[in-house]
């Protein structure tokens, strides 16, 4: 019985922890300043070593899942945890799919500023 309290406290854990990281995601608008920019992409980054840090933390949850389901007929704790596992691999290539385009879009929005500075600068008389 401790086994399965433990399993839905921890489950409810991850599950919380995976819907505020997706709500910061989704709170994620384009910048218009290159410092905003960098800024997002920062925290992109936050996120994605976040995210690489509770690995563990997910695979021990379907880990502790296939050990209930050992000594229960009960398999909803494999359905669960598959899809906490699922939403959490999805989750996890978003944000690397954003990081990687938020750096782009940074190293062309630094490019182009840097090409109007110096296009600015050859204009001078």
């Amino acid at each position: 019985m401790d086994q399965w309290k433990e399993f839905d406290s921890w489950y409810e854990r991850c599950s919380s922890w995976l819907k505020d990281i997706e709500l910061k995601v989704k709170d994620t608008e384009l910048k218009a300043t290159l410092k905003d920019k960098q800024n997002q992409l920062d925290k992109l980054r936050k996120l994605q070593e976040e995210l690489t840090a509770r690995q563990g933390d997910i695979d021990a949850l379907s880990d502790s899942a296939q050990d209930l389901v050992k000594i229960s007929t009960d398999t909803r704790v494999i359905s669960q945890s598959s899809q906490l596992a699922t939403k959490y691999q999805t989750l996890r290539v978003n944000v690397k799919v954003s990081t990687v385009m938020a750096g782009n879009l940074l190293n062309q929005c630094s490019f182009l500023n840097i090409s109007f500075h110096n296009f600015l600068g050859s204009a001078k008389p």
